[in-house]
């Protein structure tokens, strides 16, 4: 169990004080995921910070029960000028577990090769990500806390990790903090939303996400649409595009039929309309050569 009693922070800015936490008092069961929806700059990573005791509140209590993890990826807590291999067995050493389990495991999952034995300022912040999360998939905690990511690395390494993350999490609780609805969607059974510095719970996620929508975000972003939603819309966009639907084959008949009505009428001349204009066309010039024909003969009589 994790509770947070009257959580209270804030930070000094140009501009003053802000708060970020005001007053937050909250109860994470064992066995429930739990996802916390906030826009950028909300909070959400300084009350991952402060439920896994790398940042102190500046009021209220945080009550733990069982093993919490850092926040996934963080390589925060990392001693720079120590190597990759010295900050394992320091962690090892705080968190009562055997190095060497834990040392054959990160270098086999992190593929660090020769940087184990190098300092951590060396380091890429890829890489950094990489020792830090083999570190956590190393831990068998109660509570994992993750911000936004549930893998890192390269695009190959980002498979692994997940792969492995969907294993661990079977047998764990997830406390997750994003801003994106899909991946707290995902992950979690209940979804609180973090606004102005209060945690607010609602009787339902769909409940939950109308809010963050409407109110967080101001309607400017799109809740994704359901499964059947989807599945429906591309079916019928594939019944547009092939011409398969009852509506698209009647109308391509019916088109195709005017088009051979229109072709007919312009080769035979037009049906009945066309058949008045060639007689008419037709009297007009036989009158002509009548009359060519009268005043050629006047014309030799006057001779």
């Amino acid at each position: 169990m994790i509770s947070l009693r009257n959580i209270c922070k804030t930070y000094k800015t140009r501009r003053g004080s802000r708060v970020v936490l005001a007053d937050v008092s909250h109860d994470f069961p064992p066995g429930l995921n739990t996802g916390i929806l906030g826009r950028n700059g909300a909070g959400k990573s300084t009350m991952m910070r402060i439920i896994s005791g790398s940042e102190m509140p500046d009021k209220g209590t945080v009550l733990r029960q069982g093993r919490i993890s850092w926040p996934l990826g963080f390589s925060g807590g990392f001693n720079s000028t120590l190597t990759g291999r010295e900050n394992m067995r320091f962690t090892c050493r705080l968190y009562n577990e055997d190095y060497r389990r834990v040392c054959e495991f990160v270098e086999d999952f992190a593929e660090l090769g020769e940087y184990m034995d190098m300092p951590i300022h060396t380091y890429s912040s890829g890489m950094r990500a990489k020792l830090a999360f083999g570190l956590s998939m190393a831990f068998e905690f109660d509570y994992y806390l993750i911000d936004e990511a549930t893998a890192v690395g390269d695009a190959a390494f980002k498979r692994k990790s997940q792969a492995y993350f969907n294993e661990r999490r079977k047998s764990t609780t997830l406390l997750v903090v994003s801003h994106n609805m899909s991946t707290i969607r995902s992950l979690c059974q209940k979804m609180l939303v973090l606004h102005e510095g209060k945690l607010r719970a609602f009787p339902s996620n769909e409940e939950a996400e109308q809010f963050y929508v409407d109110v967080c975000c101001g309607g400017k972003i799109k809740r994704k649409k359901t499964r059947g939603v989807r599945e429906k819309a591309g079916e019928k966009t594939h019944a547009r595009k092939k011409g398969e639907g009852e509506n698209g084959r009647k109308n391509k008949r019916k088109a195709r039929e005017k088009e051979a009505e229109k072709t007919h009428e312009r080769v035979s001349g037009g049906g009945k309309n066309g058949r008045k204009t060639r007689e008419k066309e037709a009297e007009k010039t036989h009158g002509r050569v009548n009359e060519r024909k009268t005043t050629t003969r006047q014309d030799r009589r006057a001779r």
